[in-house]
């Protein structure tokens, strides 16, 4: 009972220290934090490893700061202590699962094995705790307690960014998940594969996922409920049509108890549905600027913005079959000279269907044929696969 106690406080611990952990290591190498807020992550960043014994996250601070993009101030000397405290702790780990393999039952050797492992994942040690915590699934009856291990293991895998490492891991779980497991549990996972893809910039699906868990969200390993509503609502607005934005973001009590509290995101949900694109535009320029400090979607930000802004754009155009330049630099509140621009390249990469006639200052909307884009879709696959499969014939017959 007394390490299956300590297994639950190690890891209740690491969960938190690593969720607040890996933020501040992407604030720590962000381009747009300012020197004093890179000061303060790396602060944290240095505190962590000598109060938590992390040495593989000095390892990382070490290799950014050949670069000059992370100032180390934990001497040698300390590391070399920590390092002997963790090979004690560990070598103590070792003792306990020994004993417990030679006096005990499959339980308390289980019970060893995870407390062992939630020790090096509070260390930050993935190498060796996917080891240990795989170490620990052989001893694992069930498939609650099975997923419990593939969601620490996926904590890792998202605090280091080891995509093949998730993605194995979310194939895991679903696996599990067709044997059995309970409404809890598959709420989880839906939440951590909603963070892999936002990873692989699959929003449509990620927003999908975290809309059918707003209800239920119980995952506060990963993140917090305000950081989760976030999510939630910025992959929403970009993904979504209008009616699926009314019913499951602008219409859930759970998301409206909490956005008050992120007044820049309620006001970009609110002003894109109720088409006020000057708001919109006000908004977003806060919007952008959480968007970019945040892990998960900072290398996406270019997307994210040129995607929202397109939608507001095709949003404004649709009703009308022509507009003036003005009337519609004037909505958004910027100039004619940016709209023109900011237009000209979203035509000219197919995202927005319609062409301006300068002299007139107007903009044309083009309704684009369904039926014809399709034909010519088929069409141009046709091609395609017919000059693959010549070029197969000459190789065979060669």
């Amino acid at each position: 009972v007394e390490i299956e106690e300590q297994a639950e406080i190690v890891e209740e611990k690491s969960n938190c220290d690593l969720l607040d952990l890996a933020q501040k290591m992407f604030i720590a190498l962000y381009d747009r934090a300012t020197n004093e807020e890179k000061k303060s992550a790396q602060e944290f960043v240095m505190n962590a490893v000598v109060e938590k014994g992390m040495v593989p996250v000095y390892e990382w601070a070490v290799q950014h700061s050949k670069f000059g993009k992370f100032q180390v101030t934990v001497t040698a000397e300390q590391i070399d202590s920590i390092k002997k405290k963790n090979d004690e702790k560990i070598e103590e780990f070792k003792v306990k699962e020994k004993e417990a393999e030679e006096k005990f039952g499959e339980t308390e050797i289980r019970a060893a094995r995870l407390a062992h492992a939630n020790f090096l994942k509070s260390i930050a040690d993935k190498s060796a705790a996917v080891t240990q915590y795989r170490l620990t699934e052989e001893k694992t009856v069930g498939v609650g307690p099975k997923l419990d291990l593939v969601f620490s293991v996926l904590q890792l895998a998202l605090f280091w960014d080891d995509v093949p490492l998730i993605k194995s891991q979310v194939e895991k779980a679903h696996k599990l998940l067709d044997e059995g497991g309970d409404w809890e549990r598959r709420n989880q996972l839906k939440v951590y594969e909603s963070a892999y893809l936002m990873k692989l910039r699959q929003f449509s699906k990620a927003a999908e996922l975290l809309q059918q868990s707003i209800a239920t969200f119980t995952c506060t390993e990963l993140m917090t409920y305000n950081t989760f509503i976030f999510y939630t609502v910025v992959l929403s607005l970009v993904s979504c049509d209008r009616p699926t934005l009314k019913s499951k973001i602008i219409n859930a009590p759970e998301i409206l108890q909490v956005i008050r509290e992120m007044p820049a995101v309620g006001q970009l949900m609110t002003s894109l549905y109720e088409c006020k694109y000057r708001d919109f535009f006000s908004a977003l320029v806060e919007v952008s600027e959480m968007v970019g400090r945040d892990r998960y979607l900072s290398s996406h930000f270019s997307f994210y913005i040129r995607e929202i802004r397109v939608k507001a754009y095709l949003q404004f155009l649709d009703p009308y079959s022509s507009v003036s330049l003005e009337s519609m630099a004037n909505a958004f509140g910027v100039s004619v000279e940016f709209l023109d621009g900011e237009l000209s390249r979203f035509i000219g990469t197919g995202k927005i269907s319609c062409k301006i006639d300068k002299i007139a200052g107007l903009v044309e909307s083009q309704r684009p044929d369904s039926r014809n884009l399709t034909y010519q879709q088929i069409i141009k696959q046709g091609d395609s696969l017919l000059n693959r499969v010549q070029k197969l014939a000459r190789v065979i017959n060669v």
